[in-house]
């Protein structure tokens, strides 16, 4: 084929495609799948610059994996970051922990990040669907989203013209690793109201490696408990209540890829996460602002760890213990103006982290110090997204927001309480405050 034919198929293929670009948006809105996490409304995934990705429930239960991390793996550029079966870490396009804001149910989950075992506190089963942003492409989420953001929709109940009631027990069981997931919920609808109710109980053995011998520290059981229920006061007035409660027991961590010293064996012997919840809807009878959304939550996280030493060392145990108390609130109003739709709000969150840990010497001795200085950190942010219509087929989006962050650490001793009297406890390091304004912009095109 000469140049000028090869050119003549080239224009006549865009000509076909700008022809096209009508049917192939009004394909986009009414195939698309819908994801709420990177507008803070129902917009489809085709219309949303950068790259996104949800899971809904049916694909989480036909990959039947004992824990949620290994199922993100089927989403392109998501990657499990270690190998503990109970608590792995998730890396988005090679960037991952502190990088990677993780929600459940628009709510942050933030822990330490050198034993990660955020993934860990969810059940598989209690999972709607999961929204997955890879990268910074939503202003919604302030501070840690460089990498992405995923965000665990819950199950829940729904308003029904009709009182019913329905109610599934399920359950799987598996061979490497062995063990068995089972679960129940049930639920109350009516037209104004609805509760919701959950029970599950994970418990699996270690995993089995290629060659038959046992991967160790890879087993881990846990219990999940979850209430929600809404109320609907009027058309345009909803109020949501959400508690959740999960409690690992003597989860193993085989600690391939951590900042460990070698030797120690090391297991989560309790680990406890609960999430109180309270969101209230509102939709007025407007031209301009179409919904507002008012979000309080708690979530407190209790991480106990147990390392277990070799008769030939001079430590026994070590059990570190952290605390992370997270309250917070988030403030989403949409606004509809001719060719714009307007996203804007506050979200502001306060995290606490105490930490202590016991050292038990082989020669009987016990001691008590910190690894960490107990802190707390505070963000108050204001963000605003506009999706400009500019053709039919044309969306401009451009985003903005401006944190204002507050961080506080304790004094930080080398002793709490030392193992002989005789110790005097020394200062390792003075209380350390700061403070910073950062923004953030960004702009996309569908």
């Amino acid at each position: 084929m000469t140049p000028q034919k090869r050119l003549g198929v080239m224009v006549a293929a865009c000509l076909v495609l700008i022809q096209a670009m009508p049917l192939l948006a009004s394909e986009c809105y009414t195939l698309a799948d819908i994801l709420v996490t990177a507008r803070g409304k129902d917009s489809s995934v085709c219309l949303t610059p950068g790259g996104t990705a949800v899971m809904e429930s049916q694909d989480i239960f036909q990959a039947q994996d004992p824990s949620i991390t290994n199922t993100l793996t089927q989403i392109p550029g998501v990657k499990k970051s270690s190998d503990s079966a109970w608590g792995s870490a998730v890396n988005i396009r090679g960037l991952g922990r502190e990088q990677v804001v993780f929600l459940i149910d628009g709510t942050r989950v933030n822990t330490a990040t050198d034993i990660n075992a955020r993934f860990g506190l969810i059940n598989p089963n209690e999972i709607q669907r999961v929204e997955v942003l890879k990268g910074p492409i939503s202003s919604l989420y302030g501070s840690g989203t460089m990498g992405g953001v995923i965000n665990i929709i819950t199950r829940k109940g729904t308003f029904s013209d009709q009182t019913r009631t329905s109610s599934t027990i399920g359950g799987s069981t598996g061979l490497n690793p062995q063990g068995f997931s089972a679960f129940g919920q049930t639920a109350l609808n009516s037209k104004n109201f609805w509760i919701y109710a959950f029970g599950g109980r994970r418990d699996y053995d270690p995993y089995e490696t290629g060659k038959g011998t046992v991967q160790d520290h890879s087993f881990f059981a846990d219990d999940t408990l979850g209430l929600k229920s809404a109320v609907k006061w009027n058309p345009a007035n909803l109020t949501q209540i959400n508690i959740q409660y999960t409690k690992g027991n003597d989860i193993g961590i085989p600690g391939k890829g951590l900042a460990l010293p070698a030797g120690p064996a090391i297991t989560y012997p309790d680990t406890y996460r609960t999430l109180v919840s309270l969101t209230h809807h509102l939709t007025p009878e407007s031209n301009v602002l179409s919904q507002s959304d008012l979000n309080l939550y708690y979530q407190k996280i209790e991480r106990n760890v147990k390392m277990d030493f070799p008769k030939t060392s001079p430590m026994d145990t070590i059990k570190p213990t952290g605390i992370h108390k997270t309250f917070g609130a988030k403030w989403i109003n949409t606004v509809e103006l001719d060719a714009h739709s307007l996203v804007a709000g506050l979200d502001t969150w306060s995290w606490a982290m105490d930490t202590f840990r016991e050292k038990n010497f082989s020669s009987g001795l016990t001691g008590i110090d910190t690894p960490l200085a107990d802190a707390r950190q505070t963000s108050v942010g204001f963000f605003m997204e506009d999706d400009i219509q500019i053709f039919p087929s044309l969306i401009l989006n451009l985003g903005g927001r401006i944190d204002y962050m507050k961080t506080k650490s304790d004094a930080l001793y080398n002793w709490v309480i030392p193992p002989l009297p005789a110790m005097v406890p020394a200062l390792m390091r003075d209380a350390q405050s700061s403070h910073d304004l950062s923004w953030n912009a960004h702009a996309g095109m569908t």
